[in-house]
């Protein structure tokens, strides 16, 4: 926006304000003239000769003085540096993992540290010992693997659990391994039954504890079992088995399924089954007599009627696709005593996304309808007999309206009383839109000349300046450099 004069502010502060910002410094300067240099990030004054830099706070470092383990070579550009670490000077210390380093400077990791505590545990606990010359070793570990040489003998340790293994080492001659009790048995885990004594049935009962049965042992083929109780047997095929009572030899059978099976009669049948409707005879598909039956909802492919159909349920639902009705008039809402209570909400619903209704609403006396009505091009609404609106005329019995708002009006004599400015008189265009930080935005007004005045507000409805620009007779370029919401008005 250009001010073609000196601005005054009469001592008032310039806020939230922002220099120009230029790449390089302006042609044809006057003294005293600022602008940002966005190439040096630095701020400059022409002082009537040249531009000059203003201090930016920034400096050089030209020396560092260190103390102790941190030293400087001095100079524009120091070299610091800091020492290494020792037992009696400080300084920068580096870590290691090794356990086994000799280093004076360097320092373990914890990593370390356990390595070497693990390393020396397992010095004082060896998995692996070899004893020589030793007359008894006392094994107390959980476990071991000892080379004994010389070894006259060895106390293994007792427990509630496990196995203990004695393995001789190979040498010349019988391995003998003497066990300290008198008597016992020793089984080796390779043994089979075949290197025992011959074992009748009988001694293998009385070996084992939680047999079933009496008599000699039965194997797989052709066995004959003598009275046997079978039990729950997991699988078997019963194709030779006869002699089987329907009655009591098979378990499972519903009440009264027994007596079906040896007399299949209806009523035995109507006794055996639960949840039947109905009483009387079996009926079978083809041509049936059914008497007063109640045939609940029904389905099938076609039903006629030579009847009358009466429907005395809540809801009758028909899923056809098009439903044709001979007689001429619908009646709803056909109750005892109708009245307009009792067809309030009556009408028609047609499902969809949403549902689409003609109702008759008692308390505005009136039917309604939820959607849009479109008439077929050339038919009019009338009322009583007299056209009120077609496609593009308002009929000529309208004579009154409390119409708020009108698009253009192209033709036509105001014949009513003179508009105000309050009301619009001299208003011709007022629009709002949103503008980005320094955008040139045209509104187009239509007013059809360039002698127009132009203000421009914000959200807050403050007056706001702005460079504006009447392009053409039609339209204003207005540019705003703070981003927001405003409302651009236009009079003639």
């Amino acid at each position: 926006m250009k001010f073609l004069t000196n601005l005054d502010l009469q001592k008032n502060e310039l806020q939230n304000a922002s220099i120009q910002n230029l790449a390089t410094d302006p042609a044809s300067p006057v003294q005293g003239q600022i602008y940002y240099n966005t190439v040096s990030d630095a701020l400059k004054v022409y002082d009537g000769a040249a531009w000059q830099t203003l201090a930016t706070g920034g400096g050089t470092v030209t020396s560092v003085t260190g103390t102790g383990a941190i030293s400087s070579s001095g100079g524009n550009t120091p070299a610091i540096s800091i020492a290494d670490g020792t037992t009696s000077v400080k300084g920068a210390v580096q870590l290691e993992d090794s356990y086994s380093s000799s280093s004076t400077t360097k320092a373990a990791t914890p990593a370390s540290v356990k390595a070497a505590y693990d390393l020396a545990n397992g010095k004082a606990n060896p998995a692996d010992t070899t004893f020589v010359g030793t007359t008894s070793v006392a094994l107390n570990r959980s476990s071991a693997n000892l080379a004994l040489t010389g070894i006259t003998s060895v106390a293994l340790p007792g427990s509630t659990s496990g196995t203990t293994t004695l393995q001789p080492a190979a040498i010349a001659g019988t391995t003998t391994v003497t066990l300290p009790a008198a008597t016992g048995t020793v089984a080796l885990t390779a043994n089979k039954l075949s290197d025992f004594a011959a074992t009748t049935s009988l001694e293998l009962k009385n070996t084992i504890s939680d047999e079933t049965g009496s008599g000699a042992l039965v194997f797989a083929t052709s066995p004959t079992l003598v009275t046997p109780a079978l039990g729950t047997p997991a699988s078997g095929v019963l194709t030779n088995v006869t002699g089987l009572p329907i009655s009591t030899g098979v378990d499972g059978l519903g009440s009264g399924v027994a007596t079906f099976l040896a007399t299949p009669s209806s009523a035995n049948l109507a006794a055996a089954v639960t949840g039947e409707t109905g009483t009387g005879g079996l009926v079978f598909a083809d041509t049936p007599t059914l008497i007063t039956p109640n045939i609940g909802a029904a389905t099938g492919t076609s039903l006629v009627l030579s009847g009358d159909l009466t429907v005395n349920g809540t809801t009758t639902t028909v899923n056809s696709t098009t439903l044709t009705v001979d007689d001429k008039n619908i009646e709803l809402g056909s109750v005892t005593t109708p009245s307009d209570a009792t067809a309030d909400g009556g009408g028609i619903t047609l499902k969809g996304a949403t549902d689409k209704t003609i109702n008759w609403v008692d308390a505005t006396d009136a039917w309604t309808l939820s959607e849009h009505v479109n008439i077929a091009n050339g038919k009019v609404y009338r009322i009583n007999g007299t056209e009120v609106l077609s496609g593009t005329t308002l009929g000529s019995g309208v004579t009154g309206s409390s119409l708020t708002s009108v698009g253009t009006i192209a033709t036509g004599v105001w014949n009513g009383t003179a508009i105000s400015a309050t009301y619009g008189g001299a208003l011709r265009y007022n629009t709002s839109a949103v503008w980005t930080a320094g955008e040139a935005k045209t509104v187009t007004h239509s007013l059809g000349t360039k002698a127009v005045s132009v203000s421009v507000y914000d959200s807050g409805d403050a007056l706001v300046f702005c460079d504006v620009v009447t392009a053409t007779t039609d339209t204003l370029t207005v540019t705003i450099s703070l981003a927001g919401t405003y409302r651009v008005v236009v009079i003639g």
